[in-house]
């Protein structure tokens, strides 16, 4: 079932008001006229007064903002958002009033505070503050951003692919999840002999597990091969995201889930025990191993490409003798990958096990089987990035980078900015506010295309690569790039949406 919100248009509430006073004041100046020879003069008289009042009477809205946390994405998402709500309803027409999630202030202090005051919409940045603001205000509009899987911070049962970005309640955004055909287009440009994709994260990332699934599904059809390497994540990125977990858990008793009313649902979702604010669906609890590809190959090596022949010649000779021989050593542990060997003449691939593995070794494992390493957008790896990349590059291995952080290190990244989004988000704001527009019919925006593709030159070097024009060195354009020089703002297109 669709449902249905209203939220009321202070602007077209006034503007029905003057309208009735000017008919008012005309009538009654009529009805004068007919007895007084200084009509012209109460007539100007009134029109003036009526239009003083009006502008006196300037339509404000309020909005809270809820940030996750500190930091210059944060930031550029929050001044994007600023200059839209300046350059679509004008200047002093928005209030904002702006709080950062923290032990002295948590979400729930935060958010009640926002009701006390009545704010006429809550802007939320990060998924953590999203997930929050979700459970405790279903009544006032709210705009997100900073969220890659606004499925899991919502507490939506995850339909995959098929969901059609409507959350059939009071909530709406722009994604941070950059574009995922785009990203891939950019990584089979940076890697010329693309066999096979490793694809890196840790097993309570869930943001990552959405980006990556969203990737294998276009791997899947470039015919691809690709398999994931689950590593473990480093204390301080553990401690980062519990502690933003404090900061947000506004509820600790377990949550209704919100399941999408349109068709097309997917129920079939395995969860260990009930989900809580920060992880939702697919939480920490949810019982996931890491996957590979159904075509999955392993890429051929030098060594093997300069053995195949005699390889095949000593086949032949001791296809005979070896016809019979078979095993299958297998280490079972609890859905982790074992190592499976079958006879010589199986076309069955060999998976090799990562358990009792170190992080360096996995990736080295990584690095023999796969062409190129991807990490996605705000991976909990982002703090191993350097280690990552510098193990695959003394490998030949080409590395990408879901955003800027981890691109300061891998071979390349497709860079979207923050501002851009916090604008559109803005825009989006302003639909709401002064159009009366229902949030629940207003789509999750995709990430924007406009992004920049950016390669690493030290790592470029190191492998033995150059680049065309269409590509950009990051250090060179990130130190002279201004946050939304390429955001196209409203007061510069009257036609943009």
């Amino acid at each position: 079932m669709k449902h249905n919100f209203s939220f009321p248009n202070k602007l077209q509430t006034l503007k029905r008001f003057w309208a009735l006073s000017l008919c008012f004041t005309m009538g009654v100046s009529l009805l004068t006229g007919c007895g007084s020879s200084d009509s012209s003069k109460s007539s100007s008289s009134s029109s003036t007064d009526s239009e003083s009042a009006a502008d006196e009477d300037v339509i404000t809205y309020t909005i809270g903002v809820i940030i996750s946390e500190e930091s210059d994405e944060n930031t550029q998402l929050l001044n994007g958002f600023t200059d839209a709500a300046n350059d679509t309803f004008g200047e002093g027409v928005i209030t904002l009033d702006t709080h950062v999630m923290s032990a002295e202030e948590n979400a729930d202090t935060i958010l009640t505070a926002f009701l006390l005051e009545d704010v006429d919409m809550i802007y939320t940045i990060g998924s953590p503050a999203l997930s929050a603001t979700s459970v405790s205000v279903l009544d006032i509009p709210i705009v997100g951003t900073g969220v890659y899987d606004f499925q899991d911070a919502l507490h939506m049962i995850n339909t995959g692919s098929s969901w059609d970005r409507y959350t059939d309640r009071n909530v709406t955004g722009i994604t941070a999840t950059p574009s995922v055909p785009l990203q891939l287009s950019e990584m089979i440009e940076i890697t010329p002999d693309m066999e096979a994709v490793g694809i890196l994260y840790t097993a309570d990332d869930n943001d990552a597990v959405y980006q990556n699934e969203l990737l294998e599904k276009y791997l899947d059809q470039a015919g691809i091969p690709w398999r994931e390497y689950e590593l473990d994540a480093s204390d301080a990125a553990e401690t980062t995201h519990e502690t933003e977990a404090d900061y947000s858990s506004v509820v600790s008793a377990s949550l209704p889930i919100t399941v999408s009313g349109r068709e097309g649902a997917n129920t079939d979702i395995t969860s260990i025990g009930e989900s809580n604010i920060i992880t939702g669906i697919l939480s920490p609890d949810s019982a996931r191993s890491a996957q590979v590809s159904e075509n999955w190959e392993p890429k051929t090596t030098t060594t093997e490409a300069e053995t195949s022949e005699d390889a095949d010649a000593e086949d032949t000779a001791e296809s005979d003798d070896d016809s019979n021989d078979t095993s299958n050593e297998a280490d079972s542990s609890d859905g982790e990958n074992v190592v499976i060997t079958t006879n010589e003449d199986s076309e069955e691939e060999v998976l090799t096990s990562t358990e009792d593995m170190t992080n360096e070794e996995i990736v080295a494992l990584a690095c023999e089987e796969c062409s190129c390493l991807y990490i996605s957008a705000g991976s909990y790896l982002t703090d191993q990035a350097e280690t990552i990349a510098s193990i695959a590059t003394s490998a030949g291995v080409s590395t990408f980078g879901g955003d800027a952080k981890i691109g300061a290190y891998t071979l390349a990244t497709y860079y979207v900015d923050s501002y851009d989004q916090g604008y559109r988000a803005g825009k989006v704001a302003f639909r709401i506010l002064d159009g009366g527009e229902d949030p629940s019919e207003i789509k999750i925006g995709a990430s924007d295309d406009e992004g920049v593709k950016l390669f690493n030159s030290t790592v470029a070097e190191a492998l033995g690569m150059s680049f065309p024009k269409s590509f950009s060195e990051i250090t060179e354009y990130l130190s002279t790039y201004v946050p939304g020089t390429n955001t196209t703002r409203v007061n510069q297109d009257e036609d943009d949406e």
